[in-house]
């Protein structure tokens, strides 16, 4: 710990100046800090400490000279003090302990002066990143709830409503079959009931969108296995449980992606699987009918993810085949190409904790993408989600920035049975580092599942396959991580 740490390193450098004698003269600059400029994973003590080549003023010491504050400009209060046997030592104790997982900045004034007068001139200013507790799961935290669901529901859709119940649209049944129904699962008694509405016709591969009035759009999809796609839509009412169609789309669409529009009362579509299963260049969106973008993807795009920045009129698609994603200003459809090579296709995504960003985990890559409007793609460069996976679920869980990716297809396994029963659970700061991984196995494979995270925090897993040729399944899990 950082405590009552000598800097033994700059022993040396210390005894040659400042205090007479014959050695040469030494200029007073700071020598050495605990924790390191741009360390990861320090200690949440908030025990600092710095040597500086000459003895100090002890009054020129004060918390406007020596600071700790977040990015943000929280500033940390604390006790700052000389190492009394080495007065070129100065430690400084905050008050309270740091955060978990935060970005915290240093600023060691210029007005700092040495026992012989000589200030440090320039203001030195640096940040650091705290470590996170490693996530810790127990056997009685994954509950394998069976086969609760009323029907097999492969690459169905879910969303959790406004009143924290969770609604399952369609999917597959079996490999020749898909369902037009829909379930809804009461977290309060862990009951799944089939309701009376459907869908109008079978959906599986199909979008559902959360929209501010509190209604679902549930949009375009497959009717039958390897079928043509759908140009339909629906609103279902999650307040009386009941579905009317909306306005046909103006191309039809499979595996496409959806988010809201700016005004959060509709939605903006983009890309997805036409007739011929080719990947589409076609964006549109929805006011009172279906408007289409005058301009187009910069490839064609499918089973990929897609993000509306705070309903501002601004989206990025991260393409399906290709490395290139595309940005939606509210004019034309700009290319977006990734820093790093590599499809992402049957990736999924989530927004950080304060909406900025979109973080995109794997597909045809293990690594993790973070798109930022100012910046563009971030890759982290330390860690990855193996195996390669797609079709897997991301929820958050706990504070903002946390989250939990469970099963999905490994791709990289090229024959045989190829859906997993591993989790990550990964936490993310600013610069997307990966801090820990913890890989806990479920009580059975999930791919193409429904992945969504629930109002008391825990993650509900449903449906899917095992071995993407019989078992589609009704099994449902629940995960909780401390």
């Amino acid at each position: 710990m950082v405590r009552g740490l000598l800097f033994v390193l700059m022993a040396g450098v210390v005894a040659c100046g400042g205090g007479g004698g014959g050695g040469p003269s030494v200029s007073f600059q700071l020598a050495g800090t605990s924790p390191n400029a741009g360390e990861i994973g320090a200690s949440t003590e908030g025990a600092l400490a710095f040597s500086f080549t000459r003895p100090i003023d002890i009054g020129s010491l004060s918390a406007s000279t020596i600071r700790l504050e977040t990015l943000g400009g929280v500033v940390v209060a604390g006790v700052i003090d000389v190492q009394a046997f080495n007065a070129a030592n100065v430690r400084f104790q905050s008050n309270t302990t740091l955060r978990f997982n935060t970005i915290y900045r240093v600023t060691l004034k210029g007005n700092i002066t040495s026992s012989t007068g000589s200030r440090l001139g320039e203001d030195v200013t640096f940040t650091f990143i705290t470590g996170n507790p490693t996530p810790t799961v127990r056997p009685d935290q994954v509950v394998d709830l069976g086969n609760l669901l009323n029907v097999p529901r492969f690459h169905a859709r879910g969303i959790r409503a406004r009143n924290g119940r969770v609604y399952f649209f369609g999917g597959y049944t079996n490999p020749e079959t898909v369902t037009d129904t829909i379930e809804v699962f009461d977290p309060e008694t862990r009951v799944f009931t089939l309701l009376p509405a459907k869908m109008g016709s079978p959906r599986a591969d199909h979008t559902v969108t959360l929209l501010e009035t509190g209604k679902i759009l549930i949009t375009g999809g497959v009717a039958t296995a390897d079928g043509p796609p759908l140009r339909t839509t629906g609103f279902f009412d999650p307040s009386d449980e009941t579905i009317v169609a909306g306005p046909d789309m103006n191309v039809a669409r499979s595996w496409h992606a959806a988010s809201l529009h700016f005004d959060g009362a509709s939605v903006f579509v983009s890309g997805g699987f036409d007739d011929a299963g080719d990947g589409l260049t076609s964006a549109e969106f929805l006011l009172t009918d279906w408007t289409l973008v005058d301009s187009e993807l910069p490839v064609p795009t499918a089973q990929h993810v897609q993000f509306g920045f705070n309903f501002d009129n601004q989206y990025i698609g991260v393409g399906g085949f290709d490395s290139t994603g595309a940005l939606y200003t509210g004019a034309a459809l700009v290319a977006r190409p990734e820093t790093v090579g590599g499809a992402r296709f049957r990736g999924q995504a989530l927004p950080s904790g304060d909406g900025s960003k979109l973080i995109v985990f794997g597909g045809d890559t293990p690594s993790v993408i973070m798109y930022d409007l100012a910046a563009g793609f971030t890759t982290s460069g330390s860690e990855s989600i193996n195996p390669r996976r797609g079709d897997h679920s991301v929820t958050h869980w706990g504070p903002p920035n946390q989250y939990l990716i469970a099963g999905g297809e490994d791709i990289a396994n090229g024959a045989g049975p190829d859906a997993l029963d591993t989790m990550v659970v990964a936490r993310y700061t600013g610069d997307v580092q990966l801090h820990k991984v913890v890989n806990v196995t479920l009580p059975v494979d999930f791919s193409g599942h429904v992945g969504i995270e629930l109002n008391d925090g825990t993650t509900l897993l449903a449906g899917g396959i095992g071995d993407r040729v019989n078992d589609h399944s009704r099994r449902v899990v629940l995960v909780t991580i401390d």
